[in-house]
C-alpha cells in the first residue's frame, strides 16, 4: 500500500492486484510489483482558493452588518432623547410650567426613554400608572402624548398646592393624597414625612 501526496489523479496498471488507500488531495501511482509514489504538487487554483476567498467576503459582509446594527443601537436612543427634550420644553411652555424643571423631571422619571417600565408598574416616558393614564384617556406608551399630559398634570398639581412646585412634584411621584397627609402631619416639614423615594425625587429635580 502506498500513501502519497495530494490526490488529483490515480494511475494503476490493470494487472496490479494490490489494495491501495487514497487520502484526500493526494496522488497515488501504483505499478506492477513496484512501490512507487509520485507526489503531485497541489494545484493552487480556484478549487482551493475560491472557497477561502468566498468565506473572507461573507465574513466581511457580516462584520459590516454587525457594525451598522451596533452604531444604530447606540445612536438611536440619544437621537430620540434630543427630540423628546425639545417636545417636553414645548409641552411645558404650553402648560405654563418651567420647561427646565420639567425636562429635569422627565429625565428623573425615565431618562427620556419611551419604553421605560418601573417595578411599580409605571409606563412610558412620563411614567404614568395605568389607572392615572386611563382616567386621562391617555396611551402611556405614546411618548409625545405622554409628555404633553405630564406637563398638564404638573400644572394641575401646582394649582392644587397653591403654586408650591415641590408639593406638585411630590404629588406626581406619590399622589396628591400622600402630600396632603404629610402636610397635615408635618406642616412646613411636610417633605420629611414623605417616602424616601419621593424626598429624593423632589430634591434631585429642584436641586
Amino acid at each position: 500500500m502506498g500513501l502519497c501526496g495530494p490526490i488529483y489523479t490515480v494511475k494503476t496498471s490493470l494487472t496490479d492486484k494490490r489494495r491501495f488507500f487514497l487520502t484526500e488531495h493526494y496522488t497515488l501511482d501504483c505499478t506492477n510489483n513496484q512501490k512507487e509514489s509520485n507526489v503531485a504538487q497541489p494545484q493552487h487554483g480556484t478549487s482551493r482558493s475560491f472557497p477561502r476567498r468566498l468565506v473572507q467576503i461573507i465574513g466581511g459582509i457580516f462584520g459590516l452588518m454587525l457594525l451598522c446594527v451596533t452604531m444604530m443601537a447606540v445612536a438611536t436612543p440619544s437621537t430620540e432623547a434630543a427630540d423628546y427634550v425639545s417636545i417636553a420644553r414645548k409641552a411645558a411652555v404650553q402648560a405654563g410650567i418651567n420647561p427646565d424643571v420639567y425636562v429635569r423631571q422627565i429625565r428623573q422619571e425615565s431618562g427620556f426613554n419611551p419604553r421605560a417600565y418601573s417595578p411599580a408598574g409605571a409606563i412610558g416616558i412620563a411614567q404614568f400608572m395605568p389607572g392615572t393614564a386611563a382616567a386621562m384617556h391617555l396611551n402611556p406608551r405614546d411618548p409625545v402624548a405622554s409628555l404633553y399630559a405630564g406637563a398638564r398634570l404638573m400644572a394641575q398639581n401646582s394649582r392644587m398646592f397653591g403654586g408650591n412646585y415641590a408639593k406638585a412634584l411630590a404629588a406626581y411621584n406619590a399622589g396628591p393624597g400622600a402630600v396632603q397627609r404629610a402636610s397635615r402631619i408635618g406642616g412646613g416639614r411636610w417633605l420629611s414625612y414623605m417616602p424616601a423615594e419621593t424626598r429624593h425625587y423632589v430634591r434631585t429635580i429642584l436641586g
